[in-house]
């Protein structure tokens, strides 16, 4: 049986050449930024998680990232619902899935 992978996850404003580094350095910044997204998450911070998390589906957003808002959504919205550990860490691996397949530049 062959192996399939996701498609990488390019921004939708890609082809501009005026907004490229801007996606470059957000892009190279994103392993930090998860990092302290998920730390909140494994201490069980909600109030730093649901205001990185927040902070992130507006960026991902603003940079064309547009697939990443939906799980991010999905992870706040646990987070305000005080979900339980389980299911915060379910949701936090598929944001890290997702960010793990996204691409600098264009398609």
């Amino acid at each position: 049986m062959p192996h399939t992978t996701e498609a990488p996850i390019f921004s939708e404003f890609g082809h501009d050449e005026d907004f490229a580094e801007l996606i470059e350095m957000f892009v190279d910044a994103l392993p930090e930024r998860m990092q302290g997204l998920q730390v909140a998450v494994e201490r069980h911070d909600l109030a730093e998680a649901r205001r990185l998390a927040h902070q992130l589906k507006g960026a991902f957003g603003s940079y064309g990232f547009h697939p990443l808002t939906d799980v991010l959504q999905q992870l706040e919205s646990e987070l305000h619902n005080n979900s339980s550990r389980s299911q915060l860490q379910y949701s936090i691996d598929a944001v890290l899935e997702k960010v793990a397949r996204i691409r600098k530049g264009a398609p």
